[in-house]
């Protein structure tokens, strides 16, 4: 699916995405909310991932940080 249309994704083992940070980086880039109540989920596989994620600042702006859920 294109990506604006996408809901949701998988990070890890079998997954679309290797890493939390670079499947936020992809979604941040193409995901567009189209309400309050517009949801795009994250699942994480099994494992144990070292990375350190932030999200806050600038770079997640208005409700969109509100609009993923893991």
């Amino acid at each position: 699916a294109a990506w604006t249309s996408k809901r949701e994704t998988t990070v890890g083992a079998g997954g679309e995405f290797p890493t939390l940070g670079a499947a936020l980086t992809q979604i941040q880039k193409n995901f567009k909310a189209t309400s309050r109540n517009d949801r795009f989920l994250i699942k994480l596989a099994a494992g144990t991932y070292t990375e350190r994620v932030s999200i806050s600042g600038s770079d997640w702006k208005g409700d969109f940080g509100a609009n993923i859920v893991f």
